[in-house]
């Protein structure tokens, strides 16, 4: 999801804060700039939501710096969402950059055509949802993406290690503090059709996303629907991709889909008419994406 430079004022007014999540008995709400708020339709199981919170919303902004100014102009951010796989490293959909970056470059193009010479860069941060003031913020550093002719939709992102550092410390001072996500390790269950094709089987698409200058954090629920590889519109012979029943919402892309028992099953990489896609994930794709890049 690509949106114009309004994001750029909100991420760098974003900073690090302390109060985490709360929750009630309901399941489905969370106190959130410090009121409760709704995060799901339906209640949750108790697994999920505490799975959910494994989740941060991740934003690429994109600068230009024409000659002889001091100041960066904000072009546009990437938004979307990803899961911490292991302490400090973030899964997420490759597209999130590269559909992005094709636009960055018509947009320096375009730039070079009006005679404008700058030099040009991106930042990559996250967020995660707290309790006022509202937002923990923190860069990013990209580690690897796939190849684009591949079907594994998948990129690495890394905490930079100094805030790994102070995650931890904060984290044994104050278990509740919001940047022990930091060091969160997801748990993995295959997405197999025959498991989830079922009422008594949901899965949950967990996003967070800016929209009307607000962050919104949301679960839905879905079913699984078709294996894509069956489906005679897939001409490009993809095997490892779900549609789903249900809903999402743009900016979703890369986030996690969760199973009840809290399991990442899969990634979010389409959303559009309330017809979703999903690459289907395991512990051994991940590990075997980490591995060919190096990324221990």
């Amino acid at each position: 999801m690509i949106l114009k430079s309004s994001i750029l004022s909100l991420i760098i007014t974003l900073f690090l804060c302390q109060p985490a999540y709360s929750q009630n008995s309901h399941n489905r709400t969370e106190h959130v700039y410090g009121n409760d708020t709704v995060i799901s339709d339906e209640p949750l199981p108790d697994k999920v939501y505490q799975a959910h919170k494994n989740n941060l919303m991740i934003v690429i902004n994109f600068y230009a710096q024409e000659e002889n100014k001091k100041e960066k102009i904000g072009l546009f951010a990437s938004l979307g969402n990803g899961s911490f796989v292991k302490p400090g490293i973030i899964i997420t959909a490759r597209h999130i950059l590269t559909e992005a970056l094709k636009q960055f470059e018509l947009t320096k193009s375009e730039h070079s055509k009006s005679g404008i010479i700058a030099s040009y860069s991106y930042e990559i941060f996250g967020v995660i949802i707290s309790e006022e003031p509202q937002v923990v913020t923190l860069p990013l550093n990209l580690r690897a993406y796939e190849n684009t002719g591949s079907e594994r939709d998948l990129m690495a992102l890394e905490v930079p290690p100094e805030i790994m550092r102070k995650a931890f410390e904060i984290s044994v001072i104050n278990p509740n503090d919001p940047s022990r996500i930091l060091l969160a390790t997801a748990k993995f269950a295959d997405a197999k059709l025959a498991n989830l094709k079922s009422n008594t089987n949901d899965v949950y698409i967990v996003g967070t996303i800016y929209s009307d200058y607000d962050m919104l954090h949301y679960i839905f629920q879905a079913q699984v629907g078709a294996v894509l590889e069956n489906m005679a519109a897939n001409r490009r012979g993809l095997k490892k991709h779900y549609r789903l029943i249900g809903h999402a919402e743009p900016g979703y892309s890369g986030g996690p889909v969760l199973n009840k028992d809290g399991e990442l099953i899969g990634i979010t990489i389409l959303s559009t008419d309330g017809r979703n896609f999903i690459y289907a994930v395991s512990s051994k794709d991940v590990k075997d994406f980490l591995k060919d890049n190096n990324i221990k």
